[in-house]
C-alpha cells in the first residue's frame, strides 16, 4: 500500500473531498504497510486515508503537527464567505424609548439563546500616540449609571483610560446578526463596588488578580505558576483581601447603537444619544 504522499507526488489532488487525477510525475512512496502498488483509483480524502493506515511515520507525523502536504489544503477564499442575515428586524416604532432597557431586552434575549460569553464586550482605547487598542473584557453589571467591567489599574488599558477616558464598547451577538456598539467616558467605581464584586468571585480568579502584573512582559509562564503558589501560601485558607491595584471601571455612555442585520445588507441601525436636556433621542443610520 502506498504512503499518501505518492498521490501527491503524482498530482492526486484532493478538493473538496473529490479527487482529479493528472499526469504522473515521481517514483512511488514506500510506506511502513509492505511494497507499494498503484491503486485504481486514489481514497475519497484525507481522512478516509489516515483512518486506513495508508501515511506512512513521516507522514503521519507532519500531519499530527499540521504540516500535511499544501495539496491536501484547500485555501478558503474570505471573499467568498456569504450569508443572508434574516432572523429579525429594528425599527422605530419597535424599539424602545430608553436605550438601557433597549439592552436589556437584547441581552436577556442573547442570554436565552444560550450564545457563548454574551457578556463579552470589546473594549477600545487608544494609546498616548492616538493609536487605538482593542480586546474583549466581561461585562459584570450595567444600568442607567452605564456598564461595569474589572481590571488591574497597573494594566496597559488602565495606563490609556488614565490619560484619555474616552472608550467603545461593542458586544457581537453574531448568532441573533446583532450587534451593540457604546461610546462613552470610563470612571473608577467606588473601592466598595469593587469589593463587593471581588468577594463573589472564585477564589482562584482572587489569587489571579493578586499574581498577573497585568501587561508587563513575562520570561515564561512558570513564573505565574511560582507566584500563585506563593500567593496560597500567602493567604492560605484565611480571606483574600481585594488589592489595592485592582477595581472596575463604568462606561457611561454618550451614543448606543444597536445593530440588527437584514437581507442584501441593508441593515437596520437605530442610533441614542443625549440631546442638551439629558434626554435620549433615536435616529436610524444608514447600513
Amino acid at each position: 500500500m502506498r504512503c499518501i504522499r505518492i498521490f501527491a507526488e503524482q498530482k492526486w489532488l484532493i478538493d473538496d473531498f473529490e479527487v482529479a487525477q493528472a499526469r504522473p510525475r515521481a517514483a512511488p512512496h514506500q510506506s511502513g504497510k509492505g511494497r507499494a502498488q498503484s491503486p485504481d483509483k486514489p481514497p475519497r480524502c484525507l481522512s478516509e486515508v489516515a483512518q486506513a493506515g495508508h501515511l506512512c511515520y513521516e507522514c503521519t507525523t507532519r500531519l499530527a503537527t499540521r504540516r500535511a502536504l499544501p495539496h491536501f489544503t484547500r485555501m478558503t477564499d474570505p471573499a467568498d464567505m456569504r450569508r443572508e442575515y434574516t432572523q429579525a428586524g429594528l425599527s422605530e416604532e419597535n424599539a424602545l424609548a430608553d436605550p438601557i432597557a433597549q439592552f436589556r431586552l437584547w441581552f436577556e434575549q442573547a442570554l436565552a439563546a444560550q450564545l457563548v460569553e454574551p457578556n463579552a464586550m470589546t473594549l477600545s482605547t487608544v494609546d498616548a500616540y492616538g493609536a487605538p487598542d482593542s480586546r474583549t473584557v466581561l461585562l459584570k453589571a450595567y444600568d442607567e449609571r452605564g456598564f461595569v467591567f474589572f481590571t488591574n489599574y497597573h494594566s496597559a488599558k488602565a495606563g490609556q483610560i488614565e490619560k484619555n477616558p474616552r472608550v467603545s464598547l461593542q458586544f457581537p451577538w453574531l448568532g441573533l446578526e446583532r450587534q451593540v456598539k457604546i461610546r462613552g467616558a470610563a470612571e473608577k467605581i467606588s473601592t466598595k463596588d469593587s469589593l463587593k464584586y471581588f468577594l463573589s468571585r472564585p477564589r482562584g480568579s482572587q489569587l489571579g488578580a493578586w499574581v498577573s502584573h497585568q501587561s508587563t512582559v513575562i520570561s515564561n509562564r512558570s513564573i505565574l505558576e511560582m507566584k500563585l503558589a506563593e500567593m496560597k501560601r500567602k493567604f492560605g485558607d484565611g480571606e483574600i483581601p481585594l488589592p489595592d491595584f485592582w477595581g472596575g471601571y463604568r462606561v457611561v455612555p454618550a451614543l448606543i447603537e444597536f445593530w440588527q442585520g437584514r437581507p442584501s445588507r441593508l441593515h437596520d441601525r437605530l442610533q441614542y444619544s443625549q440631546n442638551d436636556v439629558g434626554e435620549w433621542q433615536i435616529e436610524r443610520l444608514a447600513p
